[in-house]
């Protein structure tokens, strides 16, 4: 099994697609991303929601015309819930802000 990321509000079950969630073509399986860092890449990623998920996943493809995978929600588990200053601080961050200021995020690990 895999580890992936995904931004939604908190407490939320993984929906059965991303459809209607963004501007995207394709309308099967749910958006994530593939490395912990790439969640702080744009802050515009905070109107996504105010929680970060880790999923566990056999699979993943191409999200096509939007950053990131997705997976299939039908087969994956939620293995655990951060706030975002949660996350920002087990990448080693001291806080949210600090994390989006980061030059080097893809060295970052969880």
């Amino acid at each position: 099994m895999n580890s992936y990321y995904r931004i939604q509000p908190a407490g939320m079950e993984l929906p059965e697609s991303s459809e209607g969630c963004y501007d995207c073509e394709q309308d099967s399986g749910v958006c994530v991303f593939e490395e912990a860092w790439q969640v702080f890449a744009d802050r515009e990623n905070l109107g996504y929601g105010n929680e970060i998920i880790e999923i566990s996943a056999a699979d993943s493809w191409d999200a096509g015309d939007v950053e990131g995978s997705r997976i299939d929600p039908g087969i994956a588990t939620i293995t655990r819930r951060w706030s975002w200053d949660e996350f920002a601080i087990a990448l080693g961050f001291d806080n949210i802000d600090a994390a989006f200021d980061a030059d080097d995020l893809d060295e970052c690990e969880l």
